[in-house]
């Protein structure tokens, strides 16, 4: 899978949320007959962003990056404060992990050395990323959408800009797409609600 732009999506996707506790490790049979074992992205690339783009770039050296996405669960609730070596490690794991850090290091990143790169990132920050993997109170659901929706409302004129962007432009009344790059052929305006 690393440098690897064979597997399926469901294989990344399936390799990259095997979460421990929650989900198996994925077992991914290469090419060349041997397997490699994957869990949890998340634990070593809570933003996978970074990751994103030395990818790219390995795999596609020579074409520019026009546009980065990065998609948040919202920031955590900052930690208690552990008082065993257990607790400390995992603390230690959230911070050298934290999304917010790779956030800003991909915005820096992108500010010095990838102008033409348009960098979009939507995340929360309301301390919703506490909620476990396995919620399932709706309560607690319903106001995880509530305060999202606020959240995304907020952003209204990001979220037009990143539409003028994927849509390559131009948009007329009927929603097809004129003087399309090749990262919009295809789409129309209809293809991105948010909601």
């Amino acid at each position: 899978m690393a440098g690897n732009s064979k597997a399926s999506i469901p294989e990344a996707l399936r390799a990259t949320s095997a979460a421990p506790t929650y989900f198996k490790p994925f077992v991914y049979n290469c090419k060349n007959g041997t397997t490699k074992t994957f869990v949890d992205g998340g634990l070593t690339a809570n933003n996978p962003t970074e990751l994103a783009i030395f990818e790219a770039r390995a795999l596609w050296p020579n074409r520019d990056i026009e546009c980065i996405v990065s998609l948040g669960c919202g920031k955590p609730k900052p930690g208690q404060g552990s008082t065993n070596l257990l607790g400390l490690v995992g603390e230690l794991v959230d911070i050298c992990s934290s999304a917010q850090t790779i956030h800003k290091n991909v915005k820096f990143w992108v500010n010095m050395t990838l102008h033409q790169t348009s960098y979009f990132r939507f995340s929360p920050n309301n301390g919703e990323g506490s909620v476990p993997l396995d919620e399932s109170d709706p309560r607690i659901l319903n106001k995880l959408v509530e305060t999202t929706t606020e959240y995304m409302a907020t952003k209204s004129k990001k979220i037009q800009k990143l539409k003028h962007i994927l849509v390559g432009h131009h948009v007329n009344l009927n929603h097809s797409v004129q003087n399309s790059s090749p990262l919009s052929d295809g789409l129309s305006s209809e293809d991105f609600h948010i909601i």
